[in-house]
C-alpha cells in the first residue's frame, strides 16, 4: 500500500513578519495538515480505483487527477454510446418484429375473408381480423368454449357433426350454419378444412372459413336465447 504523502502544489507558505500569535499559528498549521492528510486519503482512493480499472497512475496528484478525468470522460462516453444503441434497437423493434412472423401467418391474419383455426375438439388456435370484425367477439372472447360453439353455429350438435366429418373424410366440407355473433344472428356457408401435422398422416386442426350469404342478419334477442 502507498504510505508516503502527495505534494501539495498549492500549499500556503508562512509569510515573513506574519504577527499570528503562536498558539493560533499551530491551530492553523493542526487544520492544515488535517486537510492535507484527508485530501491524500481521496488522492489515494483514486488512485486504487483507477488501478482496479487497469489504469496506471504515477505516485503524484496531477498524474492521478488526469487519468481520473480521463477515465470519466471514456465512461460518459460509453454512456452517450449505449443510449444511442438503446435509441437505435427501440426505433428498429417493430420492423424487427413485424420480419419475424413469416409471410403465411401474415396472409392469415390480413386476409379479408374470415376464418379462425380450432382444434379437432373445437377450441379455438387463432383468428384472423376478418372473423372477429365479423362475429363481434375478441380473441379472448371465442376461448370460452361455449362463445365458440355458439358463434360457428347455434346448433352445437350439428357442429361437432361437421367437424368429425372434414376430420374423417380428409376433405373439405361446406355446411350452411346460423352463426351466434355478439350482436346478431347470421346464415352463412362454412368451410371445414383439415389440416394435417408435419407427418402428413394426422389432423392437427382445422380450418374455417366463412363465406357470407345473401341471407339478411337479424338482431339478436338481448335475453341471448336464439328464436325459431
Amino acid at each position: 500500500m502507498w504510505m508516503g504523502h502527495y505534494g501539495d502544489e498549492n500549499t500556503n507558505s508562512m509569510h515573513v513578519g506574519d504577527t499570528t500569535t503562536p498558539s493560533a499559528r499551530a491551530e492553523l498549521n493542526m487544520k492544515e495538515k488535517q486537510r492535507m492528510s484527508k485530501m491524500n486519503d481521496t488522492i489515494e482512493h483514486l488512485r486504487k480505483e483507477l488501478e482496479a480499472a487497469g489504469v496506471s497512475s504515477k505516485m503524484n496528484k496531477q498524474s492521478i487527477l488526469d487519468n481520473t478525468l480521463h477515465y470519466v470522460t471514456m465512461l460518459q462516453n460509453d454512456v452517450v454510446i449505449a443510449k444511442q444503441k438503446s435509441e437505435y434497437a427501440l426505433r428498429m423493434a417493430p420492423a424487427m418484429m413485424e420480419s419475424s412472423i413469416s409471410p403465411l401467418e401474415r396472409y392469415f391474419d390480413m386476409s379479408s375473408v374470415p376464418k379462425c383455426i380450432i382444434t379437432t375438439d373445437i377450441a379455438l388456435v387463432r383468428a384472423n381480423q376478418a372473423f372477429l370484425t365479423m362475429s363481434g367477439f375478441t380473441e379472448g372472447a371465442l376461448r370460452h368454449p361455449s362463445t365458440l360453439l355458439a358463434c360457428l353455429s347455434v346448433d352445437t350438435s350439428r357442429l361437432r357433426t361437421i367437424v368429425r366429418d372434414a376430420m374423417e373424410t380428409r376433405q373439405p366440407v361446406r355446411a350452411a350454419v346460423e352463426n351466434g355473433f355478439a350482436t346478431s344472428l347470421s346464415m352463412n356457408n362454412l368451410v371445414f378444412t383439415a389440416i394435417f401435422d408435419s407427418s402428413g398422416t394426422a389432423v392437427d386442426c382445422i380450418e374455417v372459413v366463412v363465406v357470407a350469404s345473401s341471407h339478411q342478419y337479424r338482431q339478436r334477442p338481448p335475453t341471448g336465447h336464439i328464436t325459431v
